[in-house]
């Protein structure tokens, strides 16, 4: 919308204010409907709105009448007036009346008390706060903490080489050369962005008649399409079904933990064990592989942390700590609790191995863009972006999933 176009939404505005209305009034009538245009314009466009509506506003104060108040008649002001009607207007009349024509009966109107349920009009009486609270959105868990790669290329797909060197070093005796070399090999692997795009379309007469509404409908949208992308950067199947790509999760990429398997090692070696020995035992499993990991992070369901956080171990200490930021903590690993963690569930990581690829970051389109919005008088937006999660495949030992968090602490339990 243009800056004449709110100009001329405004002035109609103003012209529905009742005759009669204070400068302080005014102001605050111009000030409470600049609110509605003040994210969509720049501060000079504001300010230029502000003028104007001020302008019209003390025009509009100058052709507008004055509004009569008035207030209820006292008691004295009513038997005043009874004896003024008897053509009585000072002392020395009124004593010479009563001298005349003795005692006399003076008919008082009752003084009626207006309750304010006499308006039976709620609006007429209501300050209606028009800033609209809107259904909470979770806020993102897993974006943040991961790398942004941002891709500048003018291609579809993204590539990376992964290689695996195995090296034969050894001993030799003099003049023997070592009969064994050392080997190596490379291999490239793709991937393919997923477009993600929220579409909104709303009736003109919405942004005329209700413009704090409007106003926040973009701002909804961006959250709603944030919350899309965050939660499929967990679960996303990373399958790409009639040829539209989805996001590939993390929870595709982990390795499931197996006490019978990759960490038999860990297996039946605690006392008694509690969910922090068990996120103790995937940190260590994960820092100890080659590769410089260090888990850092470990994802749960909030109820499962609340039950959990309420345990003490055998010398009657917390499980769970607070690091200095006030974040809770689980041995080495800081605890992030969203809803998307199915219960009795986990996931920990060392979160620097995933990379969050970015072809076109959230972009918003605005206007009469879409097929018939001129003619059906609507006004469209459209969010588009493109992403990518990307562990490779050397990193994936990185990422680990407990895909039966009680069964796994019974694994972990010494007899």
């Amino acid at each position: 919308m243009t800056p004449e176009e709110m100009k001329g939404i405004l002035a109609e505005e103003l012209k529905k204010l009742p005759k009669g209305v204070t400068k302080e009034e005014l102001t605050a009538a111009i000030d409470e409907r600049l609110k509605a245009f003040e994210p969509q314009v720049t501060k000079e466009q504001y300010n230029e709105l502000k003028t104007a509506m001020e302008l019209q506003g003390a025009e509009l104060a100058k052709q507008s009448k004055t509004v009569e108040t008035k207030t209820a008649k006292t008691l004295q002001d009513l038997i005043v007036d009874e004896i003024k009607s008897l053509g009585v207007n000072n002392v020395a009349e009124l004593k010479a009346f009563l001298k005349k024509g003795g005692n006399q009966e003076f008919e008082l109107k009752a003084i009626t008390a207006i309750a304010s349920t006499a308006n039976t009009d709620t609006v007429g009486r209501t300050n209606l706060d028009t800033n609209v609270a809107w259904t909470p959105v979770r806020k993102p868990a897993f974006l943040q903490r991961f790398r942004t790669v941002s891709e500048m290329s003018d291609k579809s797909q993204f590539g990376y080489t992964e290689g695996s060197y195995t090296g034969a070093a050894g001993y030799v005796g003099e003049g023997v050369g070592n009969a064994n070399s050392d080997s190596a090999s490379a291999s490239a692997t793709f991937g393919t962005y997923a477009k993600v795009q929220a579409v909104l379309s709303v009736n003109e007469e919405v942004y005329e008649d209700i413009p704090d509404f409007a106003a926040g409908l973009v701002t909804q949208m961006q959250l709603s399409a944030q919350k899309f992308v965050d939660d499929e950067a967990y679960s996303g199947d990373g399958l790409a079904p009639a040829g539209v790509q989805h996001i590939k999760g993390l929870l595709t990429y982990a390795n499931a933990v197996s006490f019978a398997g990759n960490m038999l090692a860990y297996a039946a070696s605690v006392k008694a064990a509690n969910i922090k020995n068990l996120a103790d035992s995937v940190k260590s499993y994960i820092d100890a592989l080659d590769g410089n990991y260090v888990a850092d992070v470990c994802y749960m369901n909030p109820v499962d942390y609340f039950k959990m956080s309420q345990l003490k171990d055998t010398a009657n200490q917390p499980l769970f700590t607070y690091n200095a930021m006030g974040a809770p903590m689980l041995g080495g690993l800081e605890v992030v609790t969203t809803a998307k963690v199915t219960a009795n569930t986990m996931l920990i990581m060392d979160s620097q191995v995933a990379e969050w690829r970015t072809k076109r970051s959230m972009t918003l389109q605005l206007g009469k863009i879409l097929a018939n919005d001129v003619l059906n008088d609507k006004r469209s937006a459209v969010l588009s972006a493109r992403y990518q999660l990307l562990v490779r495949t050397l990193d994936k030992v990185a990422v680990m999933k407990v895909t039966d968090v009680a069964a796994a602490i019974t694994a972990l339990t010494a007899a």
